[in-house]
């Protein structure tokens, strides 16, 4: 990290000068020395970076953060003022704030999970090689490299995993959960693994794509989930209305659709109108317009009136 103390601590004594230094497991650290405001070197730069112009730090480029940062992300450096002839006068402390923070990855095979704006674990992939201050990677179960600049907005660390020879698993593939075996482990996370009768295949086992069976197969596991469903169904089928006290069926309650990311303020209405059902979310209780597109007696519809009492005339999508 680079660090920053612009603006701050304009109290402190002009001709004060002290150790910049942290606590490390109780050992004191040393991280620079704070400057007297009339000294030479820093009345030259007062005027333009003010009170961080006192501080000389010991490494002024990129440095370990190490055991550095608090759970606010942010470094209590402590100042040993000293008096004019030199005995120690008081203690101050700054809160110091990266301005810049990056991962130091140099490891070969180093597991990553790439981030993105909208989604904190994209994809997993594995570290090539290092190129100018950037990480190459691999994308797993592709031949696609991408260079990523480390920096803890796009990439995590990954896990590793390595398993024996008759290792049983569950894989996610696109047809849905798989029992698979593991028959070798070839490198890194790539394993080689028999699914069935079928012929063995090439796999890099991540934390997205695997995992190892609670229950004796996968197919046990899929008919516990869509009980669980189907519970889920049954015991929230029915919401209790306010006023009247009856029960009513949650899919035949009239809602208004949002937007389920703030990015979608930005699509135009007409858009919307065109998307299908399953891309959008349907959220009951707020105001309903003409107009808008409506989930209502177990249909999608549109309204086409509003009568004095807020009562909706909607054309439900068979015409009726």
């Amino acid at each position: 990290f680079i660090t920053s103390a612009k603006g701050i601590l304009s109290e402190m004594p002009a001709k004060a000068t002290g150790l910049l230094s942290f606590n490390a497991c109780g050992d004191k650290v040393e991280l620079g020395q704070l400057l007297a405001a009339d000294s030479p070197a820093v009345r030259q730069k007062m005027a333009q970076q003010g009170f961080e112009s006192r501080l000389k730090w010991n490494n002024d480029g990129w440095q370990e953060a190490g055991e550095l940062f608090g759970h606010d992300d942010c470094c209590d450096v402590q100042v040993t003022l000293k008096q004019e002839g030199g005995s120690p006068a008081s203690t101050w402390h700054l809160k110091v704030r990266p301005t810049l923070l990056a991962y130091a990855a140099s490891e070969p095979n180093l597991r990553v999970a790439l981030c993105s704006e909208h989604y904190w674990f994209e994809r997993c992939a594995t570290l090539v090689r290092v190129r100018d201050g950037h990480i190459v990677v691999r994308v797993d179960n592709s031949d696609e490299e991408i260079t990523v600049d480390p920096r803890p907005k796009t990439i995590l660390l990954a896990g590793s995993f390595r398993y024996g020879k008759g290792k049983q698993l569950v894989l996610l593939q696109e047809q849905g959960l798989k029992d698979a075996r593991v028959e070798e482990h070839i490198a890194g996370n790539r394993h080689k693994l028999k699914l069935g009768d079928g012929e063995p295949m090439e796999v890099d086992l991540n934390e997205t794509n695997h995992c190892v069976p609670l229950m004796a197969s996968a197919a046990m596991f899929e008919k516990a989930r869509i009980e669980y469903c189907k519970d889920l169904v049954e015991k929230g089928g029915t919401i209790t209305d306010a006023i009247t006290g009856n029960k009513l069926r949650v899919d035949e309650q009239l809602v208004r659709l949002v937007g389920e990311l703030g990015a979608m303020d930005q699509v135009p209405a007409a858009d919307v109108a065109k998307m299908a059902f399953d891309d959008l979310e349907w959220v009951a209780g707020l105001e309903i317009g003409l107009s808008d597109r409506v989930w209502a007696q177990g249909s999608e519809g549109c309204v086409e009136h509003i009568d004095r009492k807020g009562r909706c005339m909607v054309r439900l999508a068979d015409g009726s």
